[in-house]
């Protein structure tokens, strides 16, 4: 594997970097897929502020 990237001029540095991004990209989808607590709607929904419109 790691012969094949340096031929087709990939250093080591680069190939981890690439794989980090991807694993970063895996890690974000999961993130955004898990279950929200009842703490983090509320802390989310508070956090708002009161000079926010209360209507449309």
């Amino acid at each position: 594997m790691f012969d094949e990237a340096l031929d087709k001029g990939n250093s080591p540095v680069e190939m981890v970097h690439k794989r980090l991004k991807t694993l970063n990209k895996i890690q974000q989808g999961y993130d955004l897929e898990c279950m929200v607590t009842k703490e983090e709607v509320k802390k989310a929904v508070w956090d708002c502020g009161s000079d926010k419109s209360p209507g449309p």
